[in-house]
């Protein structure tokens, strides 16, 4: 099915609300992350920050139940987290915006220019970046994307898509 979309569906997506909330941060989504690559991102985020002051990092966990340990790792780091489902502070001062909510994924890969696909640090074989790509975002991935090795080849022949290995990599890439 993600081979067949329509192209329709990406206007279906663009929610004006998102789009309001995140219009003057700098931001870059991280999707379908699993175990340890929060943190990763977390601290791609940290490097990133030296040079963007106004940066929100979006984290989409590919299992929403996991969220309050990820929220716990990353305030070790030091880092204001707001959650999706439950606004507090407002986007001002967040530094991770965590999406623990089913079925918004299409919404933050229409505003975001770079999204960081999961599965590929963690060795779960990767995540499909036909979505991401198809909203025009850049495709960033670790090295293990063996689920789709051969849609990676092609987005990578295209320059859509590039491997990382690092945060300071992940970082310089975005």
């Amino acid at each position: 099915l993600k081979f067949i979309e329509h192209f329709n569906e990406r206007k279906r997506a663009i929610s004006d609300k998102i789009h309001l909330n995140f219009r003057s941060k700098n931001i870059w989504v991280a999707s379908s992350t699993h175990d340890k690559e929060e943190i990763f991102c977390a601290k791609t985020h940290i490097i990133l920050k030296k040079k963007y002051k106004n940066l929100t990092t979006i984290i989409i966990p590919r299992h929403i139940n996991r969220v309050k340990e990820i929220v716990s790792e990353i305030k070790k780091l030091n880092l204001e987290i707001e959650l999706h489902s439950k606004p507090k502070k407002g986007l001002k001062n967040a530094d991770i915006y965590i999406v623990d909510t089913f079925g918004e994924t299409k919404k933050f890969f229409n505003i975001s220019p770079t999204v960081f696909l999961g599965g590929s640090i963690a060795r779960k074989g990767g995540q499909n970046p036909l979505e991401a790509a198809r909203y025009g975002a850049k495709i960033l991935h670790g090295p293990n994307i063996d689920n789709f090795k051969d849609v990676y080849g092609l987005l990578n022949s295209l320059n859509i898509s590039k491997k990382i290995k690092s945060p300071k990599e992940l970082a310089s890439s975005i």
